[in-house]
């Protein structure tokens, strides 16, 4: 399977709505630079990038509204809580001393094996994280053009990969306590059984915030989820920028007074 067919492959399953899979592509010439769409991407708030992470959660149908919300900002302060625990423990905020003062194996193998789609980084319990390169070169080769590289300024990749995988590691470590395992929705289960799931996109949520304070980023990490993609697939980049920017444009368009609620 080509790159590209494996990258819209990846969007379809993860990041396309419902559907995505039967829309054709962009022509290329409607496809902006990606300097352009990065712009707009910085300047995305914490409240679209929660809705966007629910938008992925097999749960989504669960949550009003207003409650995403909630939860995607006690999910934020859950991962600069623990960045910063993790920091003055070890008296460091750098990603490699902290996966080595955990234990942590970190390997860099080009890519995985036995997957079909693209994947950046994983954490393999109990105390492993492998970032992989060929992701890694795709982005270092973006950053290197001057238009890319002064929007994205001090990122660096490799940095938040690890910063990201290692929140899930101290999720796993700290399981009973923390917020993105403790915080359950209740699901349907015969009488007197109880049915009681995590929310999976808790996890990261509070992964890429982990994540952004670490390594000092301005802007959200999951502005990544499109820069990544784009050294894959342009188009199926283009089309999770374009969705992410009408789920911006949604949420801060003034109400409309129909008697109806607002698209979700």
């Amino acid at each position: 399977m080509s790159e590209e067919r494996s990258a819209e492959r990846l969007f379809n399953a993860f990041f396309g709505k419902p559907g995505a899979a039967h829309q054709p592509p962009p022509p290329p010439g409607d496809i902006p630079p990606l300097e352009e769409m990065l712009k707009a991407l910085v300047g995305i708030g914490e409240r679209t990038f929660g809705r966007y992470a629910f938008s992925r959660d097999p749960l989504r149908g669960k949550f009003p509204a207003e409650e995403k919300d909630r939860l995607t900002v006690l999910a934020n302060r859950c991962g600069r809580e623990y960045a910063a625990k993790l920091a003055e423990r070890y008296h460091t905020d750098r990603p490699e001393e902290l996966a080595k003062a955990l234990g942590m194996q970190v390997d860099y193998p080009m890519q995985p094996t036995g997957v079909t789609y693209v994947t950046f980084a994983r954490f393999t319990p109990p105390d492993k994280i492998s970032i992989y390169r060929h992701s890694l070169d795709k982005a270092n080769d973006l950053l290197a053009q001057e238009p890319v590289g002064k929007v994205m300024g001090n990122l660096a990749v490799q940095q938040v990969l690890l910063a990201h995988e290692l929140f899930h590691v101290v999720e796993e470590r700290n399981k009973k306590e923390i917020f993105t395992r403790t915080e359950k929705v209740k699901l349907w289960a015969p009488w007197p059984l109880r049915n009681r799931s995590t929310i999976r996109c808790l996890g990261e949520i509070a992964g890429m915030a982990f994540a952004g304070e670490l390594t000092g980023l301005a802007y959200s990490p999951f502005v990544l989820d499109v820069f990544l993609i784009y050294g894959y697939s342009q188009a199926a980049a283009f089309k999770l920028y374009q969705e992410l920017m009408e789920l911006d444009e949604s949420l801060h368009a003034p109400p409309h007074d129909t008697g109806e609620e607002a698209p979700d």
